[in-house]
């Protein structure tokens, strides 16, 4: 009987240890089919990605012909007024285009910073591109942009540092009210360059601010309290530019507050420092 029984528990054993190596060979083959999936998408993400940024590219062109084209026909000043305004319009989206272009490739490509070539940076033109780039932001909400102080002092940084210009401004025109503004102040120092944002922006909870850098974190007021759309991505991939120019970034809550349809605002700050 004992043998008969040890007979049927190895039998028994063999069942299960080949229904586990079954099992553990579909998962395998399930996961190594999901992976093949998800590299083809990405793959073809990027090449759509590249040809997007290619017709923007002849898009630019086109406009700046155009622009040149016009002026030799339009002599009346009003009228040249106003095709130059058009043409900014449409420069400025262009730009736009190209920024949040390379916002999503620098998510689904983390490590392209890493490859990014380091050039000299005018800080203050640079800033200057993106905020006026952000022209129909500024417009639908009557936001105004002031830059105070002037530097001309080039970085050599990489080209990310377009995009982390564009975060914060963006940020701080969304999150702003109506009608408020939006502060960004030069400080030129002997070994380095401070660049200060700020806007008025929904106070977030106690301790949230411990976190505003992390993937994905968003403050439970905007979620809950405000329409305002967003991610979570901004301010993680703004750390991440910083980290590879070796810029240093400084978020913090200001002094002061006031209420607005029920919520409560505080100045918020963002700080660059540019190191030589």
């Amino acid at each position: 009987m004992k043998k008969k029984l040890s007979k049927m528990r190895r039998k028994n054993n063999k069942i299960y240890s080949s229904a586990s190596k079954s099992a553990i060979r579909e998962e395998q083959e399930f996961l190594e089919s999901e992976e093949k999936i998800l590299k083809q998408n990405i793959s073809l993400l990027n090449e759509t990605l590249h040809e997007v940024r290619k017709i923007n590219n002849q898009l630019k062109s086109s406009v700046l012909q155009l622009s040149n084209a016009l002026r030799s026909v339009y002599i009346d000043s009003n009228k040249s007024i106003e095709i130059e305004n058009i043409r900014k319009n449409i420069e400025a989206n262009t730009s736009l285009l190209s920024i949040r272009m390379d916002t999503y490739d620098m998510i689904l490509n983390p490590d392209s910073i890493k490859d990014d070539m380091v050039v000299p940076i005018p800080i203050y033109k640079k800033i200057e591109k993106v905020y006026k780039c952000l022209y129909a932001q500024r417009k639908e909400k009557d936001i105004d942009v002031k830059m105070d102080g002037h530097t001309g002092r080039a970085f050599r940084l990489n080209n990310t540092i377009e995009l982390a210009f564009f975060i914060i401004v963006d940020n701080a025109i969304k999150y702003s009210p109506v009608n408020e503004e939006v502060k960004i102040e030069f400080l030129d120092c002997v070994h380095s360059l401070e660049v200060t944002f700020t806007n008025w922006g929904i106070r977030p909870n106690v301790g949230e601010m411990a976190h505003i850098r992390e993937r994905g974190f968003r403050s439970q007021k905007v979620i809950n309290e405000t329409n305002i759309e967003g991610s979570g991505l901004g301010l993680y991939l703004l750390q991440q530019i910083c980290d590879s120019n070796n810029v240093k970034l400084d978020i913090h809550i200001g002094n002061g507050s006031q209420m607005i349809k029920g919520l409560s605002y505080a100045p918020f700050v963002v700080k660059l420092t540019f190191l030589e």
